[in-house]
């Protein structure tokens, strides 16, 4: 096929889809193609909705660039994966899973003769750490870059690591707000730009200050309720900070239609975010003659097309996280996007028609945000990058030649969270533990409990517990009714010991009722949150059975001899996998962490023990010198903590003064877990004694005491 020919198929696609008109990307794809034929990486610069995420892996495919590999497209998230597989695979007349497929967490369609595959950054990764030189894969595109995620970060730096021993490899880079010439310089990559955007007129409508976020399902009804009665047809997406909030606006809106159900006639509230299942993700995209009033978090920013969008209402907001390397602790806060994100968000309803955007907040607002978002890599934990770089040989990690490297000390946090774990042995290499963590799809915390519950016949349970801690939404807690869900959220409480038991007894009787909504709104349980859990609970298991085929089978295990030993081995589990996270009781509801940190303990835990683990840490605010509040406690005991990580435990002997006259000296002993001191004493001893005092020092101690007040030698 000549370079820059366009597929029959393709153009009657989209001049159905574009009124006449063929997608922007198509403009310059003779551009795009050239330089991978002559061996080199390209940079694709190109607005939204130009079509580059279908169009150009279709287009190295048919132009015989692949070879004889696979056109691994990569996407930031599940919902974007298989959108775009799906995509490609209807405008290519192709059955999903045969030519075109997709792999991403928990799903999987492709076979043997599978030639572009979209997936997710994670298992591009997984990829990497079975076969560190992609043999199968010929073009690795990454698209929407300029998202930074820490993976597709990562994965760059190691392609180009591949490509010093493959140089049949090509990489292409994509993005609609990129830093051009920062990528271009690492992948010494030809650079297309396509253009200014190619979109329908849209018009911006600014709010005023921005509405905090208590008000933003009020505020957010508010401009529904005003675009629906201004006679533009064509469905609402609004871009929301969480699931959480989702929710609200869901009730929110559901009240205001029936108190105007002549606005809202003929509508429908529709969530979209990464935890719903499939049949819920693809409710949004079908057709249907209702409107459609989306609710999405930033998910739906990009590569997404939602057919038949023409108004956007964004909040101008999202979660993101932050995390402390020297408190250890992780703040996912709601903060305000940048200028790029805004833009993206915008573009979203201009690409079939004229459209509206509602912004809420104002120009002077906009004028102060930030023109790109900061790379995940430089704001969040990176310990489990550090366990993936360690499994495809990177040793010395410090030294890695990453596309903006984290900061050296969120690198030494991570190798020192890892070491504590057992996952990495002093030298840095990777343990036995380690190999095991790695095979989870779980963060290294959950990892370290499972990999301790696989010897302890306790998998079932622990894997329960460890999938639903990654996620404490799953007690819901709506507007106005916090009291009333703290109530029915301490009904699932079993145990005293430990917070993390109801997740068992909410598994349970959820499972009992198959997970109704009816059930799950009846007491304050985030249904999706649940299922996720629930979906991730099974993954775990299977994991762990591939890991050691001898070992209890997913969904068939023996218990234990009585429910007190096996709940006291679930706790010792979980301690396992929070040996930095010990914390004891320094005031009612009050704790002092081995960091030395005080924080709080939250008001709905069911602890009440002195000494405890946390296994969830967040400031409560979003200053620097806002509280901290722990919880899902769990309660450990220092005996279970020596056994689990015995070189935490430090004892040292300090010399605060001698005494000549009597060869004496005064000592303090300490004996420390970390940071947090466990037993500290003084006394003399005869200088130069490192045991304990001496019979005739204790003799000699008032004697030595009198000397040295009247030589002035005391404190």
């Amino acid at each position: 096929m000549v370079a820059g020919m366009r597929v029959p198929f393709l153009r009657n696609k989209m001049e159905e889809n574009m009124n006449g008109k063929e997608l922007p990307i198509w403009a310059v794809m003779p551009q795009v193609l050239a330089p991978l034929r002559e061996g080199r990486n390209v940079v694709v610069t190109s607005p939204t909705g130009s079509g580059k995420t279908t169009q150009v892996p279709q287009a190295i495919l048919d132009s015989g660039l692949a070879y004889d590999g696979m056109i691994f497209a990569v996407q930031s998230r599940r919902v974007a994966c298989r959108a775009a597989a799906v995509r490609v695979a209807e405008e290519r007349g192709a059955q999903l899973g045969r030519e075109i497929g997709y792999i991403v967490r928990y799903d999987r369609k492709t076979s043997e003769g599978t030639q572009i595959c979209f997936v997710t950054d994670g298992v591009l990764m997984r990829f990497l750490e079975k076969d560190p030189e992609l043999r199968k894969v010929s073009v690795v595109i990454l698209d929407e870059f300029h998202e930074r995620r820490m993976l597709s970060d990562a994965a760059l730096a190691l392609m180009r690591q591949v490509q010093k021993k493959r140089t049949n490899l090509r990489l292409v880079a994509m993005s609609a707000t990129l830093d051009t010439l920062a990528v271009q310089k690492f992948l010494d990559a030809a650079v297309v730009d396509s253009g200014g955007e190619k979109l329908f007129p849209i018009e911006i409508r600014q709010f005023g200050r921005r509405p905090l976020t208590r008000m933003l399902p009020e505020q957010i009804a508010t401009s529904v309720r005003n675009l629906c009665s201004s006679g533009k047809s064509g469905h609402i997406l609004v871009f929301l900070p969480g699931k959480a909030l989702i929710q609200d606006t869901r009730q929110m809106l559901t009240r205001r239609a029936e108190r105007f159900p002549k606005e809202f006639a003929n509508t429908v509230v529709l969530p979209l975010h990464a935890e719903l299942s499939e049949e819920e993700q693809d409710r949004v995209f079908k057709p249907t003659a209702e409107r459609k009033i989306i609710l999405a978090t930033n998910v739906a920013e990009t590569s997404l097309t939602i057919p038949g969008v023409t108004m956007v209402v964004d909040s101008g907001l999202e979660r993101r996280a932050r995390y402390s390397p020297h408190s250890s602790i992780t703040h996912l806060g709601i903060v305000p996007i940048s200028k790029a994100s805004a833009t993206q968000r915008t573009g979203r309803c201009g690409r079939e028609a004229p459209g509206i955007c509602v912004r809420l907040w104002s120009a002077s607002e906009h004028a102060r945000l930030e023109a790109l978002t900061p790379p995940e890599i430089r704001r969040t934990d990176v310990g489990g990058l550090v366990l993936s770089l360690k499994a495809v040989g990177v040793n010395e990690v410090g030294k890695f030649q990453f596309f903006e490297p984290p900061s050296e000390e969120r690198l030494a946090k991570a190798q020192e969270l890892l070491t504590r774990l057992g996952a990495l042995d002093q030298g840095g290499g990777l343990t036995k533990i380690g190999w095991k963590m790695l095979r989870l799809p779980l963060p290294p915390r959950q990892a370290r409990m499972v990999v301790e519950a696989r010897k302890s016949r306790c998998l079932k349970m622990v894997s329960t517990i460890a999938s639903c801690m990654l996620d404490p939404s799953i007690f819901a807690r709506p507007m106005g009714k916090r009291e009333w869900a703290q109530d029915q959220h301490r009904s699932f409480a079993i145990d005293d010991t430990s917070d993390c038991f109801s997740f068992l007894q909410l598994v349970r009787e959820a499972d009992h009722f198959k997970f109704s909504p009816e059930w799950c709104t009846r007491h304050a349980i985030n249904r999706s949150a649940l299922l996720e859990a629930w979906r991730l609970r099974w993954h775990v298991m299977r994991a762990v059975h591939r890991i050691d085929p001898m070992h209890v089978a997913p969904g068939r295990e023996p218990h234990l001899p009585s429910l007190r030993e096996q709940r006291a081995v679930i706790r010792r589990c979980i301690a396992a996998g929070l040996v930095d996270r010990v914390a004891r009781r320094v005031a009612p509801g009050r704790y002092e962490l081995c960091t030395g940190a005080v924080v709080d303990l939250d008001q709905g835990s069911v602890v009440d023990a002195e000494w405890i683990v946390a296994g969830d840490m967040r400031k409560v605010g979003t200053t620097k010198k806002a509280p901290v509040r722990i919880s899902l406690a769990t309660m450990v005991d220092l005996p279970m903590m020596e056994q689990l990580a015995p070189t935490l435990f430090r004892s040292s002997r300090e010399v605060i003064e001698r005494y000549p006259l009597t060869k004496t000296a005064r000592v303090r002993r300490e004996r420390r877990y970390l940071n947090l001191v466990l037993e500290q004493e003084e006394g003399l001893v005869a200088d130069g004694n490192a045991g304990g005092e001496s019979g005739l020092a204790k003799r000699l101690a008032p004697l030595s005491e009198a000397v040295a007040r009247l030589t002035g030698k005391t404190k």
